[in-house]
């Protein structure tokens, strides 16, 4: 079978989307389909990528995100939306498309790709839009902007002959949204962990160069954005500023430097800010630290599931999280920390100071380990978009 992928993030690429839809092409790949995925160019900049076998891709330029204003991210969807459009009709015989959102504007190049090729669409549904940007108070309903996102993503729901997306939570939302009429074609392929993330070794030189010593250590490695209230880590890191307790940041986003400027005003000298690392790295500072902190935004949330929770818990590192719903779920499954309301400060520091004062033993950080890889990794949910895809193509 001809699979395309349809994403304006891949390897070598960090991000979250680019890590799932590796691991998906790899996986299909070696069960015997031919793959190509049709990405941003923009993603070169990150370094060369030598596809697996079975695997090609190919290249449309995109505007870059100069400045992470609406502005530019509209000028980077639409080109690459237009241009993968074009890049498409070299890019061979296709039975299934897989276009995945966000970014929501892709999604109609993606469908318009499926009827020149006349195969299978499959929209793949990593955060529900425009209802997930009104939730961390981005958009309001009433906006034209939302309303236009509403459209688009309502006739994609229509049009696609599959729906897949990344939680419990969410399938239930679509269900839920969507009526019986779509219920059987919407599919749970979670995003989850890279099983081959728990491969890396800790590296003690990672561990000197950044200062882990006797202090209590609280790591957070991902990326700082504005879905996240961060506030509550600074509250916590100030309420024990006279203790030997130090926290670490590792990465950037949209919130990195007003999170800066609010610690430099706070006179938080425990906390520090440093770029993204390598995933070995990651692996190393998780599986060394005493606590990672996921502070969503808002208890509207239920259905975000961020992946940094599977690596974290991954990596036997307890985590203080602010979430309810499916997050919560998953974290209080593995017994490996503590979940609150997003938006009870109080609530942070009293679980800070029960973790602090907690002795997590080694089978409980084991088992942790093994729930993750075991019902949450990429590999697994892979193997769903392969039954997906299969059923589709007959």
């Amino acid at each position: 079978m001809k699979i395309l992928f349809h994403c304006d993030e891949f390897m070598p690429s960090n991000a979250p989307c680019a890590k799932r839809m590796g691991v998906i092409a790899s996986h299909l790949a070696k069960e015997g389909h031919k793959i190509t995925v049709l990405t941003s160019s923009l993603n070169k900049k990150y370094g060369e990528y030598e596809p697996p076998e079975g695997v090609r891709v190919k290249y449309a330029p995109s505007i870059p995100m100069v400045k992470k204003n609406t502005i530019f991210r509209l000028l980077n969807n639409l080109s690459f939306a237009a241009t993968s459009f074009f890049a498409s009709l070299t890019a061979g015989k296709a039975d299934v498309i897989v276009t995945t959102s966000p970014p929501l504007l892709l999604s109609i190049s993606g469908y318009l790709i499926s009827k020149v090729k006349k195969c299978k669409l499959i929209f793949d549904v990593r955060d529900i839009w425009p209802d997930v940007a009104n939730e961390i108070g981005e958009l309001s309903e009433k906006s034209f902007i939302y309303r236009v996102f509403k459209k688009i993503a309502d006739f994609m729901y229509e049009k696609s002959d599959a729906i897949t997306t990344v939680s419990p939570g969410k399938v239930e939302r679509l269900k839920e949204k969507l009526g019986e009429k779509y219920a059987d074609k919407i599919k749970y392929v979670g995003n989850g962990l890279d099983g081959e993330f728990v491969l890396h070794s800790i590296d003690e030189s990672v561990k000197k160069k950044y200062g882990f010593d006797h202090r209590f250590t609280c790591v957070y490695a991902g990326n700082i954005g504005k879905a996240y209230n961060f506030d509550h880590v600074l509250n916590i890191a100030h309420e024990v500023r006279d203790m030997p307790v130090q926290f670490m940041f590792f990465g950037n986003g949209a919130a990195k430097n007003e999170l800066i400027e609010k610690a430099r005003k706070m006179e938080l000298s425990n906390i520090t800010f440093q770029d993204p690392v390598p995933q070995h790295e990651v692996f190393t500072l998780l599986s060394s630290a005493d606590l990672s902190i996921i502070p969503l935004k808002n208890g509207e949330m239920l259905d975000t599931v961020p992946v940094k929770l599977y690596e974290v818990l991954a990596s036997g590192c307890p985590v203080l999280l602010g979430a309810k719903g499916d997050s919560k779920d998953i974290l209080e499954h593995s017994g490996l920390g503590i979940a609150v309301d997003p938006e009870d400060s109080e609530g942070f520091k009293r679980a800070f100071f029960e973790i602090y004062e907690k002795h997590y033993t080694k089978a409980q950080r084991e088992f942790a380990k093994t729930l993750m890889l075991r019902k949450y990794s990429r590999q697994k949910f892979a193997g769903v978009m392969h039954e997906t895809v299969s059923e589709l193509a007959g």
